[in-house]
């Protein structure tokens, strides 16, 4: 079966998840949804992270259409699409894309409103179709090495766990409209949702969510820390958007149990505490976005979702991420 696929929207996402459904079997892109050609984007747009794989040579030669009507009108509906369009795009772009009775994957923040995500929820269930969400992290090889650690016991029990994640404030392609920036969430959605729904997704649902704002002068109050209360020890995770927009991306975990401790902090490694020896703990080499939309097509072929966020998973961090918003006294 040959899963013909859509990307709606081309920045540094739909780029790095272009290069990619290129390199799966039995896949075709069918069509790149954008105001701007595939090629000029590529140009134009960078991102936090060097997860772009695909060559002008390739981006030209990508179907390209300014509209999901001239796409479906010339080249027909697709199975599947995936929609990497700022964040107050995604409910229309998603709910259009499931009323052509296409499967959908759209990257994170899945919304910032709860009627938004229902509303996205409910046309996949009307439609029968798969709505997956980009929550990468779920399949990054040291976050699921720390899962596993966390989730088996066999560093004994749990003590404490820290994650953090910062950026420099995004200063490209569609964040250099103030629009953009008022309805991507900001750190809360779009940069903290990563870890509390890591969290929520291998340690199930915590006691209590106690938030705090830190460098409000400093950091324009986007520094946002929360406390999350399990029954034998807390998590807390910590994330900002950080100026200048030169500041690197950088994230990282530390999980601290009865009978050792594991850490990180690079891409693709981990290490292990015990006693006195340190240890690197292999871990399969592979691209997290490259894993994420192979399960996505790898769900699409299956008819349910294997190895990615569900919509519903997303809308439980969706609502966490509103009743926090509500705690610190935003609208």
């Amino acid at each position: 079966m040959t899963v013909k696929i859509a990307i709606v929207g081309f920045g540094f996402m739909g780029q790095t998840h272009a290069g990619t459904l290129l390199q799966l079997p039995d896949t075709e892109i069918t069509g790149v949804i954008d105001l701007k050609s595939p090629a000029e984007q590529l140009n134009s747009i960078r991102g936090n992270n060097d997860t772009v794989t695909l060559s002008p040579e390739a981006a030209e030669k990508l179907p390209w259409y300014r509209s999901w009507e001239e796409f479906v009108d010339k080249a027909g509906a697709p199975d599947a699409a995936i929609v990497a369009l700022p964040t107050k795009f995604h409910c229309s772009a998603v709910v259009k894309a499931l009323e052509s009775n296409c499967h959908v994957m759209v990257e994170k923040p899945f919304a910032t409103t709860i009627p938004e995500a229902e509303k996205m929820i409910a046309a996949a269930r009307e439609h029968n179709k798969l709505l997956a969400v980009g929550y990468v992290v779920r399949c990054m090889a040291e976050y699921l090495h720390l899962a596993e650690a966390l989730q088996s016991g066999r560093l004994g029990k749990t003590h404490f766990l820290e994650m953090r994640r910062f950026a420099g404030i995004p200063g490209w392609g569609s964040w250099l409209d103030p629009e953009t920036v008022r309805h991507s969430g900001g750190t809360l959605f779009d940069l903290l949702s990563h870890d509390l729904d890591f969290v929520t997704h291998t340690l199930g649902e915590p006691e209590s969510i106690t938030p705090c704002r830190r460098g409000r002068k400093e950091f324009k109050g986007d520094w946002l820390s929360l406390e999350l209360k399990y029954p034998d020890f807390d998590v807390l995770i910590e994330s900002a958007f950080i100026p200048p927009v030169s500041y690197p991306f950088h994230r990282s975990f530390q999980a601290f149990f009865e009978g050792g401790s594991i850490y990180s902090g690079q891409w693709n490694k981990s290490f292990e505490c015990r006693g006195k020896e340190i240890k690197e703990v292999r871990l399969e080499e592979i691209s997290p976005y490259f894993a994420e939309v192979a399960n996505f097509i790898k769900s699409v072929k299956l008819g349910k979702i294997e190895g990615i966020c569900s919509g519903e998973e997303a809308l439980v961090t969706t609502r966490h991420c509103d009743r926090i918003r509500h705690q610190l006294g935003e609208d």
